[in-house]
């Protein structure tokens, strides 16, 4: 299809490295924090990846792409649907 591959967001330091922008993904994170599998019983350690963490990092990628800051950006509704992060 000719497009550019995406850079994971773990191999980029500055803004210009996102320019094709940035794949969050982990291959065996989990949508659920390590608490939730804890308080069933199961120990799946601290250092799992899970979508809050991936939702950090996409946090700290806006705060790097708008130094200005986030507090008059527009947040598409479908995002909001999918998971309720704070963006300001």
């Amino acid at each position: 299809m000719g497009l550019p591959f995406v850079r994971p967001y773990l191999s980029g330091r500055r803004a210009e490295d996102f320019a094709c922008g940035a794949n969050f993904a982990v291959g065996g994170a989990t949508a659920l924090g390590p608490d939730f599998f804890r308080d069933r019983g199961f120990n799946i350690g601290d250092g799992r990846v899970h979508l809050d963490l991936e939702m950090k990092w996409f946090r700290n990628l806006l705060d790097l792409l708008c130094p200005g800051g986030r507090s008059g950006m527009a947040v598409p509704f479908y995002l909001l649907q999918l998971h309720p992060l704070s963006l300001t």
